[in-house]
């Protein structure tokens, strides 16, 4: 009977390990700057994540979808690699917003987005989903 209850609590043990949520992979999380903020220096790809205003957390799958979903749909634009204000990490995607509201993936094109849609977006996470990691100080 030892030998039962032991294989079952290996098994219960490897079942948490194999599933994805536990270790945060079923997790979006997002860093961002408001579009209007203007900077001194430029916010780029590199230091977006240094720079950013808020971290958003997010685990809902329907809520994760909303926002890819909104980051897929627009007309093509050039993509602003020295005015980023947004850091999309989802699963295996990774996106960028810069301050004209255009997502991209890669290179200089992306995709542009309603901006206005992505603020009611924030706007409708849970404040324990939303982290202000900066405040305006009057100086960027």
């Amino acid at each position: 009977m030892g030998y039962l209850l032991k294989l079952s609590v290996c098994l219960v043990i490897c079942l948490l390990l194999c599933d994805s949520s536990v270790f945060g992979a079923g997790v979006t999380t997002v860093y961002f700057v408001p579009f209007e903020v203007e900077t001194y220096v430029p916010i780029t790809q590199a230091t977006i994540i240094s720079q950013a205003w808020e971290k958003w957390t997010i685990s809902s799958k329907s809520q994760t979808s909303s926002l890819i979903a909104l980051l897929n749909h627009g007309d093509e634009e050039t993509f602003d690699e020295n005015r980023v204000r947004g850091l999309i990490l989802s699963g295996n995607q990774t996106f960028f917003v810069d301050a004209n509201g255009v997502a991209s993936t890669k290179g200089k094109l992306g995709i542009r987005i309603d901006k206005a849609m992505f603020v009611k977006f924030r706007d409708s996470l849970h404040a324990d989903q939303r982290k202000i990691l900066k405040r305006n100080t009057g100086r960027q």
